[in-house]
């Protein structure tokens, strides 16, 4: 006698591996929900506090969180990337606890295939944007990787244990969603309940902290921000004009009363002064520093934009004790031999030449300001050499000359083969009597410094 066809409706009874594999998948959801969480909250200390925060999975210049969570590639339709992450998990958690509650029909099972796959699917891509655009691996992102790898394994082990193909799965799943109209409703509910939550989350916890900190930014941005120490001397002529071996004639020599400027030449004990050193390379600091720092620093590198910061805070911080010499060290393969024939930071060579032009004109601490403070724009407006140039009113013709002549380019290369004889391998890199130090400066280094009797300069004050 012929056996009766078995309907997709009353699949045989699951194997014990099935629940088994739901309640690891609804684990390793809860996992990946973490991962996402910490990714996100990345994603926003680095918005509202970039020059401050740095995150504990920055191992280097390639393995680094930073650099990918800044990428135009952490957001997906103004949500942070991360955080629909979360989203997706939360989903995956519904989906497998229906799948426990459902027990013998073992429904969800083509449904959970398809979600694991897309998104091993979409991981791959992203993986393909660190390798190829952005240059930077987040380790965070590869443990996302790994979680759903692991539950799309366990998904095609508990199919292959109940006997039943991926596709056949799929097709089951489907075909019953699709003829249930409470069924269909229900996950289309689900749907448009984790898109709501993604909006939702971004709205109430994402977007709150980072716009207050643009506009304490915006704030600070309209207040003078040439003097490093404008904050605590508000008098105090503006840096560019504060060159060693120089005058600064005071206020009543600037407005034509009688007074001896020459009694107001040397530089105040402790100013922050600006001059090049024998080899021409410009320095700002103390003319007599007790700590003479070496930084390699890289326009487009998000860790120099910190760093940068942090130099300028330690210049207020200890007047006249550091002086740091500026070095450039491109990670550019149009000018940087290392990085011949790869995309790493496209017009990293370009801005450098842009700083060396402005110090051409006396401009050039000024210009290394504006190219950190600015690189995101930079980076995401495609700002032109000569837009940057005219933002600082420099000579254009002088500016467009310097630009193209060889001698421009050879004071970056010279600089980049220093750091190549150094073994430098990223920036900010620090070199202190011919030591090199990666990443930041070592703390035993600051410890000849004595501390200021002057306060810190505070954060939205305007001073960098």
């Amino acid at each position: 006698m012929r056996e009766p066809r078995q309907l997709p409706d009353a699949p045989p009874s699951p194997s014990r591996t099935w629940p088994v594999a739901m309640v690891a998948i609804l684990l390793l959801a809860i996992v990946g929900a973490v991962i996402n969480v910490e990714s996100t909250t990345v994603y926003v200390n680095l918005r509202v506090a970039p020059d401050d925060f740095v995150s504990a999975c920055n191992i280097s210049e390639t393995i680094n969180c930073d650099a990918v969570e800044r990428s135009a590639w952490a957001t997906l339709w103004g949500v942070p990337t991360a955080l629909w992450a979360v989203v997706a998990y939360a989903v995956v958690a519904a989906l497998a606890i229906a799948g426990l509650w459902l027990g013998r029909r073992r429904r969800e099972r083509g449904i959970l295939l398809l979600v694991s796959a897309v998104s091993v699917g979409f991981g791959l891509f992203l993986a393909g944007l660190m390798a190829f655009e952005i240059g930077a691996w987040c380790t965070l992102c590869l443990a996302t990787d790994a979680v759903n790898v692991a539950m799309l394994v366990l998904v095609l082990v508990a199919c292959r244990a109940d006997g039943c193909s991926p596709v056949a799965a799929i097709r089951s799943d489907l075909g019953w969603l699709f003829s249930r109209p409470l069924a269909f409703v229900g996950h289309l509910s689900l749907a448009a309940v984790a898109l709501a939550a993604g909006f939702g989350a971004t709205a109430a916890w994402v977007q709150p902290p980072i716009d207050a900190a643009l506009a304490a930014e915006t704030e600070a941005a309209e207040r003078p921000t040439d003097a490093l120490e404008e904050a605590h001397n508000p008098g105090a002529a503006p840096a560019s004009q504060r060159w060693a071996g120089e005058a600064v004639p005071s206020p009543g020599c600037d407005r034509g009363e009688d007074c001896d400027c020459a009694e107001h030449r040397a530089p105040r004990a402790g100013a922050v002064v600006q001059s090049e050193d024998d080899q021409g390379h410009p320095w700002v600091g103390g003319p007599d520093a007790v700590l003479v720092v070496e930084e390699f620093t890289d326009y487009q590198c998000p860790h120099c934009r910190s760093a940068h910061m942090r130099m300028r805070r330690l210049l207020s911080e200890y007047p006249g004790q550091i002086r740091v010499v500026h070095r450039h060290f491109p990670l550019d393969g149009a000018c940087n031999r290392l990085l011949t024939g790869r995309v790493f930071h496209p017009r990293a060579c370009e801005l450098s030449r842009v700083a060396v032009c402005a110090g051409e004109q006396g401009r050039f601490w000024e210009m290394n300001d504006l190219l950190f403070q600015r690189q995101d724009e930079i980076r995401r407006d495609g700002t032109s050499a000569d837009a940057l140039a005219r933002r600082l009113e420099l000579d254009m013709d002088d500016f467009q000359c310097c630009m193209a002549a060889e001698a421009t380019g050879t004071t970056v290369t010279a600089d980049i083969e220093a750091g190549i004889r150094l073994r430098l391998t990223g920036t900010p890199a620090y070199v202190i009597d011919g030591v090199p130090h990666l990443g930041s400066l070592p703390p035993d280094a600051l410890a000849v410094l004595k501390p200021s009797a002057r306060p810190a300069p505070d954060r939205h004050s305007g001073a960098p």
